[in-house]
């Protein structure tokens, strides 16, 4: 119990403090995570076919970043976005600034490939590197990912999932929007699982993966508690989803319900990850 100066308890106090230390808990987390993350060297050749190489470095950086690793590639980079900022803030250990992004530069993002060798992967000032900068390819459509490899085979991080759903993309959305399934959901932080299942009434899979892209947490109870706590930065950081089984849409609803059930018995998740039941 928390006490003021005159030694009287003071829940309102004791609570914004233990609040100030959760806080600071998380960050230090979070800080300690990110220092001690592995890091992967990607490089790529610019003779032969640099086109190739340089899409290949690409898709290698991805996938270095769907195992929990942070991939460094010394000149190679992506134009995700250019901004403006607004609005300078006193933070520490997070963004210091506000800022728009400019949408005259819009039709350039996740097509202009970039050489560029700088020490760190945050952004950075363009005025302080315009001059070293060199357009390496433009792309004539979004790299928009990995093309869908076969239900056995998905895989996918919250970037991967959204980019799916936001660009719609066709071989991708073909097939999932007709299929049932069982599917999970992985805390790569914390490890734990959630199950999940999708057979119709409640939206076949691509509109269940799509409720998850729009709020992190679909309705589910347990999630929500997650982005509750840590936010939905965190979601967007650490989940990955994947398919464990996949039906036709003429399977009854009971055989998916009972292999869901199956699922959640045999990974543990109602007892020990993210299934409230």
């Amino acid at each position: 119990m928390f006490k003021n100066s005159e030694g009287y308890a003071d829940p309102t106090a004791g609570s914004a403090m233990n609040q100030i230390m959760k806080e600071y808990r998380q960050q230090q987390k979070k800080r300690y995570a990110d220092k001690n993350r592995r890091k992967i060297y990607v490089a790529s050749r610019y003779a032969g076919d640099v086109d190739a190489n340089v899409k290949a470095a690409i898709g290698y950086c991805r996938l270095v970043i769907d195992k929990g690793y942070m991939p460094i590639s010394s000149d190679t980079w992506l134009l995700t976005t250019i901004k403006e900022i607004t609005k300078y803030l006193d933070v520490v250990d997070a963004v210091g600034y506000e800022a728009h992004e400019l949408d005259m530069y819009r039709q350039f993002f996740g097509r202009v490939i970039i050489k560029h060798r700088k020490s760190r992967p945050q952004g950075v000032y363009f005025k302080t590197v315009q001059e070293r900068l060199e357009v390496l390819q433009i792309l004539p459509t979004i790299f928009d990912g990995i093309d869908f490899p076969g239900y056995d085979k998905v895989r996918l991080s919250y970037e991967q999932l959204s980019t799916i759903i936001h660009r719609n993309k066709r071989d991708w959305v073909a097939a999932l929007e007709n299929q049932k399934a069982v599917y999970l959901i992985t805390d790569r932080c914390s490890g734990k699982h959630y199950v999940g299942s999708a057979y119709g009434e409640n939206g076949m899979l691509l509109q269940r993966w799509a409720n998850y892209v729009n709020d992190g947490h679909g309705g589910n109870k347990l999630l929500k508690e997650v982005i509750e706590e840590f936010g939905i930065q965190y979601v967007e950081q650490n989940f990955q989803y994947a398919i464990l089984e996949n039906y036709n849409a003429r399977v009854d609803k009971q055989i998916i319900l009972d292999r869901e059930s199956w699922w959640k018995e045999t990974l543990g998740s109602r007892a020990f990850g993210l299934n409230a039941n």
